[in-house]
């Protein structure tokens, strides 16, 4: 599985650069952010602690229907619907149509999120080019343990790596 790069802009910045790709003016680069989100509280409560749970799951049990994973999370199957239809519209699930059953399926082990320290303010600063980035350690999962590095780059701007939501490998 690979990774989901994550942004965080401003709704007129989003349809700014929407609308100069759609025109020709700008073209998205490698490494960029594939799914934005207007703000870092919209990304937490996209993916809470519940939600990236619900992931876990999918990934660890494969469910083959949504009444499946309704049985195996404990949740009811219209609200576990919403949450998954939320999901997909960020692209952290996939839910595939197969024999009239929906499939849920998570395309990605990790997300990371990149969002500017300064916004609107610095020309300077480039998405894809982080300044910070924040590692968890692997013996210790804890936030304390993280590891906080200076990159090459002259962007102002901080990447954040959310958390695996892959299944543990025996370690």
């Amino acid at each position: 599985m690979k990774s989901l790069k994550v942004g965080i802009a401003s709704y007129a910045d989003m349809k700014a650069r929407t609308m100069a790709i759609a025109r020709g003016e700008l073209k998205s680069r490698p490494g960029e952010p594939e799914v934005w989100f207007t703000s870092i509280e919209s990304f937490a409560k996209v993916l809470s602690d519940r939600n990236r749970a619900l992931l876990r799951l999918i990934i660890e049990e494969e469910p083959q229907s949504l009444t499946a994973l309704a049985e195996i999370s404990g949740r009811a199957k219209s609200n576990l619907s919403r949450t998954l239809h939320t999901l997909e519209r960020y692209h952290l699930v996939h839910l595939e149509s197969r024999k009239g059953r929906l499939l849920p399926r998570v395309p990605y082990s990790r997300i990371v999120l990149e969002t500017p320290i300064a916004t609107g303010t610095n020309k300077a600063a480039t998405p894809g080019c982080p300044l910070f980035t924040y590692r968890p350690s692997v013996a210790d999962k804890s936030l304390t343990s993280a590891r906080c590095s200076l990159s090459s780059s002259a962007s102002f701007a901080s990447m954040y790596v959310i958390g695996s939501i892959v299944k543990s490998q025996g370690t």
